[in-house]
């Protein structure tokens, strides 16, 4: 990719809408690590949604809603 610029990629390719503030910082995270993918173990941790975890979770919901009367938890005052 040498030759181009942030500038020069976002009028090559308008339909893009692409930022030239984007571009740079892509151009900046290849030149840091080599890559653009994400690094490994970044975002949102994948194992709360698991079968295992839902389904008790589940059940205790429905539980407590079945329980559940109608009452306030605490006096209004």
């Amino acid at each position: 990719m040498k030759g181009y610029t942030a500038k020069r990629l976002t009028d090559e390719f308008p339909e893009k809408s692409w930022t030239k503030c984007g571009v740079n910082k892509l151009f900046k995270k290849l030149w840091d690590t080599g890559t653009v993918n994400w690094r490994l173990g970044s975002g949102r941790l994948g194992s709360a949604s698991t079968e295992e975890n839902a389904k008790p979770l589940l059940q205790k919901f429905m539980q407590s809603a079945t329980d559940f009367d109608g009452r306030r938890l605490s006096s209004p005052e």
